[in-house]
């Protein structure tokens, strides 16, 4: 309590963080990686139901991956005439050859289940997954830093990169982002004292369940 009675205002950082919709090869259940395709209709549907459950809660800053399908749903779930930035460090995991490749075919990799097992450290690409959380939290304390005090962030990423920013925030292990699975089109919410700096993990794959208009935000 302050001196007179009054309560002392806790500032706290407001991250918000949303895989991007689906395309067409997640119904096909194949492995995206890098190649650049955009939302199928029932992603862009299923996106404006999510927008108007979060509501309108006047982002500080919204950043994206630059990948079309990310941006697409930035723009989607943005507020009309709002900029967006486009950050690198927010793009997916490069699976080089493994592009396109089914689940179902991955199953028999050893370096895939390796990740799925927790006992592996680099991700089909090449990229580690200490790397893959460095630079996805730096994006985002980059932007914590720009935006002092009492902020709303929203990312829009995808999985392994939201994995990674749960694990960083959880004090996790990077070999554990393989225990998150993110829905497309879902929010996972962490709120970040901005004395403190300890995180509260508020909600993970929110994505407007029933009729609720409650949000973790």
């Amino acid at each position: 309590m302050l001196e007179g009675g009054e309560e002392q205002e806790l500032l706290t950082s407001t991250i918000c963080l949303v895989r991007s919709g689906p395309t067409s090869w997640s119904a096909e259940g194949r492995l995206v990686g890098r190649r650049d395709l955009a939302l199928s209709k029932e992603g862009c549907e299923s996106l404006t139901t999510l927008a108007a459950c979060l509501g309108p809660p006047q982002w500080t800053e919204i950043i994206t991956s630059p990948m079309r399908r990310a941006v697409q749903t930035a723009e989607i779930l943005a507020d009309p005439g709002s900029s967006i930035a486009k950050d690198g460090r927010l793009a997916p995991v490069d699976v080089g050859d493994h592009e396109g490749d089914t689940f179902a075919s991955l199953a028999t990799n050893p370096a895939w289940s390796a990740i799925q097992e927790e006992q592996g450290d680099t991700l089909l690409g090449g990229e580690t997954l200490t790397a893959l959380v460095q630079r996805v939290s730096g994006s985002i304390e980059q932007a914590r830093a720009d935006n002092p005090d009492d902020s709303r962030l929203l990312f829009v990423s995808h999985q392994w990169p939201i994995a990674a920013a749960l694990v960083h925030y959880l004090g996790l292990s990077p070999r554990a982002v393989a225990r998150f699975s993110i829905a497309h089109g879902s929010a996972c919410v962490i709120h970040v004292d901005d004395i403190t700096h300890r995180a509260t993990l508020r909600a993970v794959n929110w994505a407007c369940p029933g009729s609720s208009t409650l949000t973790p935000l």
